[in-house]
């Protein structure tokens, strides 16, 4: 997540938090974007460098368009204190939390009401990490991929963002893959339409194939929440390596099977063996892209709806 994005969901729901900074009375983006990023800074002795930004400066920051100095982000998580947003939020709905954990959640980042105030503070936390730690300018050919999820540039070692891990909860952006894996599950056993609660009458194979299948989506999707946020062209060195893994199942898809699930599985075999030629992240000495990631990148393209499983030309339908 940027800081930018951060600051936006702050400010859809704590925005009448914010005072006015001037005579005037009038709540400008620069007033926020100080309350907001105080709202998280114990009280402290040494001066505060966000008191020295101008509020031009300020909006742009807001807006994404210019970085939080790094002295600014140094003073932030040396100062950081969950207690201290807890304080901010005291008088927040359970209603506006709920909003705020979809709001979250969008950007694949899990927030639960009872550590709410914890884990926001988390996740701000490490956006200002990656202020600390690496240049604006930052693109993925400049760093080392050294495992462990970490990088090194220069001398530097830096720690990536946390593999993200499938909730208990379907989220709404699996829907689509999900409901594609249903139809074929469904085709197979020559049910009607089926919901993942049928599932559980169902042969167990198919819960388990359907646990396995989000292991996979959720191993790309880390792979995107590593690079995309922290590196200027992390987004699109991702669509580079989501684009030759289409190119390199597309005929597989194509192909008449049995079934679809004979096509999902031919598919996921082919595309474990696949070797990127193209891709900056497919490399092999990167180490980002393995059997998990690449499954995970065929389930993206469901999602996109370049693939379908279920087709009108199989054999047995």
């Amino acid at each position: 997540m940027k800081l930018s994005e951060f600051l936006g969901i702050l400010d859809q729901h704590l925005d009448y938090k914010v005072k006015s900074g001037s005579s005037t009375g009038k709540v400008t983006i620069g007033d926020k974007v100080k309350a907001y990023l105080n709202a998280f800074i114990l009280p402290s002795d040494e001066e505060n460098p966000l008191d020295k930004l101008l509020d031009d400066f300020l909006r742009k920051i807001f807006n994404g368009s210019e970085a939080l100095p790094k002295d600014v982000a140094s003073f932030i998580r040396a100062n950081i204190d969950s207690s201290i947003f807890e304080d901010f939020c005291d008088d927040m709905t359970y209603e506006a939390r709920e909003k705020m954990i979809f709001e979250f959640k969008k950007h694949k980042i899990n927030v639960s009401i009872d550590t709410f105030e914890r884990e926001i503070t988390e996740t701000f936390d490490q956006i200002l990490y990656y202020i600390v730690n690496l240049k604006p300018s930052t693109s993925v050919r400049d760093v080392e991929f050294i495992g462990d999820g970490r990088i090194k540039i220069g001398g530097r070692t830096v720690n990536l963002p946390p593999e993200l891990l499938p909730p208990d909860d379907f989220s709404d952006f699996e829907l689509p893959y999900i409901t594609a894996l249903l139809r074929v599950y469904s085709q197979v056993e020559k049910f009607g339409s089926i919901t993942i609660d049928d599932l559980k009458s169902m042969h167990p194979r198919y819960e388990t194939h359907l646990k396995f299948q989000r292991e996979y989506y959720f191993s790309a999707e880390s792979l995107l929440h590593q690079i995309r946020d922290i590196f200027t062209d992390g987004e699109e060195e991702f669509n580079n390596v989501k684009n030759e893994t289409y190119m390199g199942v597309r005929s597989v898809v194509l192909r008449a099977y049995k079934d679809a699930m004979e096509r999902v599985d031919k598919t996921m075999e082919h595309v474990v063996l696949f070797t990127y030629s193209k891709a900056y992240l497919g490399r092999s000495t990167n180490g980002l892209v393995g059997p998990s990631e690449k499954q995970g990148l065929v389930h993206m393209l469901v999602n996109d709806g370049k693939i379908e499983w279920v087709v009108d030309y199989d054999k047995d339908i």
